[in-house]
């Protein structure tokens, strides 16, 4: 969001306002707290199901090596549930350089519970793309978890993963594996070869548990509280499929018609 004195303008962002939610909207439902994910996610981690114990199953978990949040929510859960945290080395530098910010951050290099696993694609490409910011995840002093560990006690680990990491799934050798769905559902709905490549190979490998996700954006009713607290002159929605509906259902109601909601479409621009 930006905001400008009076406001003179506010830009809302709302990605899962979108199409298929009007009822969401009318029911002003609230999107659950990350907080609340953590026991979800230990559950899972710890419950037997009929496919396997879960002392034997490798857990998988699919969300963005960016959502620091999902990142920390699934360090909690680990600990509570005995089991060690894996990331690829994207994320690795992404919790590290977090990290420096913020220590208390989970990384492979100060998390013994955290460690790296390296995906043979993923692992060239990011040495071609970005060199020596990806090879200090190489040195001995990093936590890292082999096949052969993994192998040995699937059920000690989660492993974050995604597309680019199917390699080293394709790899493994354990009795039971689990994936739990832990972003936006589009995105495992997309139609392109490499999320159906992903897609295929997991439904047909893993048990597939109900997604434990929750959205990084505001709710309705957390819109409705920015604009009554900011009294912007303008409101302009973002990130969101749906823009007109920001002004059909929430921000008629705050603002009584009085403040105008510019609706902008693809390659449109606004001038501030």
């Amino acid at each position: 969001m930006c905001i400008e004195e009076r406001t003179n303008m506010s830009t809302e962002e709302r990605t899962n306002l979108g199409q298929n939610e009007e009822s969401h909207i009318g029911n002003s439902k609230k999107c659950v707290r990350e907080t609340a994910l953590t026991e979800k996610f230990t559950t899972a981690f710890t419950k037997d199901t009929a496919s396997g114990k879960a002392t034997e199953s490798l857990h998988l978990v699919w969300c963005s090596g960016q959502n620091i949040d999902r990142i920390v929510t699934l360090y909690k859960a680990c600990l509570l549930s005995g089991r060690q945290l894996v990331v690829d080395p994207y994320t690795a530098v992404v919790l590290d350089e977090v990290a420096k910010l913020s220590p208390k951050i989970p990384n492979v290099l100060g998390f013994n519970s955290v460690k790296v696993y390296y995906p043979k694609r993923l692992t060239t490409c990011l040495n071609k793309k970005c060199g020596s910011r990806y090879t200090t995840y190489l040195q001995p002093r990093v936590n890292k978890v082999t096949y052969k560990d993994i192998n040995a006690n699937p059920g000690a680990y989660v492993m974050v993963v995604r597309e680019s990491t199917l390699d080293y799934l394709q790899r493994l050798s354990v009795p039971s594996m689990r994936f739990t769905i832990s972003t936006w559902r589009g995105y495992w709905d997309d139609k392109s070869s490499k999320t159906a490549r992903f897609r295929e190979w997991i439904e047909t490998h893993c048990e597939i548990t109900g997604d434990i996700h929750t959205s990084g954006h505001a709710d309705v009713n957390g819109l409705k509280r920015i604009v009554e607290h900011v009294h912007p002159k303008r409101i302009v929605p973002i990130h969101t499929e749906n823009a007109t509906l920001f002004f059909q259902k929430i921000f008629s109601q705050v603002t009584d018609n009085s403040t105008p909601v510019f609706v902008l479409y693809n390659n449109a621009t606004f001038e501030i």
